[in-house]
């Protein structure tokens, strides 16, 4: 399977939610991108609403571990939207590889699903999205990243596709990352009820509140996103941290 055709069972085209998936990815998955992933261990959706309730997803998981996750929920009826905006090269600070191969032998099970096209979808974002593998040194491929509101659709379009809460899947925690927060405040203050569900606790979901950052993180997730993060000319975040200059 070509990474084209990988690319269009994961967006198809023309697809209710195909605009908001990033395909930075896929543009550059190699032909044969390895071994699969071997899995994390069972995934349990008994938790997640019905496709008829409307709920929109948002898997927040550690590298392959959401497009795992996502699997599952699309067999509940889920469409997955690959969010992932990061680059990939040699000497990367963010291990792209997992996630790559995950979407790629993913990719026929999503196939063979045949999910409608009014199916509520489940975007997908790697939990380690900031956090690099090492401290960054000259000739790392910087290629950590954020979400941002206009990453994702309106409140308004969300309304109007009957959606009627959203879910926050995580491992840990039931708080939202400063920049994710940003996305589900503006979609709560819209009138968009934000639900938490945490994979360590058997608790169900859960309604949350998210608040606005104390002033010091907004300041610092406003200073990386304008001057720590590295935007890629094809798309996306990553570019090479330039090396000393020499005498």
């Amino acid at each position: 399977m070509t990474p084209e055709e990988t690319y269009e069972i994961w967006v198809p085209p023309g697809g209710m939610w195909s605009l908001w998936a990033r395909p930075v990815l896929f543009a550059q998955m190699p032909p044969d991108p390895g071994a699969p992933v071997p899995s994390s261990g069972a995934v349990h959706t008994s938790w997640a609403p019905t496709p008829r309730e409307r709920a929109l997803l948002v898997i927040d998981l550690p590298g392959a571990e959401s497009v795992q996750m996502a699997l599952a929920l699309a067999g509940c009826g889920y469409r997955p939207v690959p969010a992932y905006n990061a680059c990939t090269d040699l000497r990367e600070v963010i291990d792209q590889g997992p996630i790559v191969r995950a979407l790629r032998h993913g990719a026929l099970h999503l196939r063979s699903l045949d999910l409608p096209a009014y199916a509520p979808p489940a975007f997908l974002l790697d939990a380690d999205r900031a956090r690099p593998l090492r401290p960054i040194r000259p000739g790392d491929f910087d290629n950590r990243w954020q979400v941002f509101p206009q990453d994702f659709p309106s409140a308004r379009f969300l309304m109007g596709q009957g959606i009627t809460r959203v879910i926050l899947l995580q491992r840990g925690s039931l708080h939202p990352r400063d920049d994710l927060a940003d996305v589900l405040r503006g979609w709560q203050d819209a009138g968009i009820p934000v639900w938490a569900k945490d994979l360590l606790d058997a608790a169900p979901p859960a309604p949350i509140r998210v608040g606005r950052l104390p002033w010091y993180r907004a300041l610092w997730h406003g200073v990386l996103a304008i001057l720590g993060l590295r935007r890629s000319p094809r798309g996306g975040f990553g570019s090479r941290v330039p090396e000393p200059s020499q005498g």
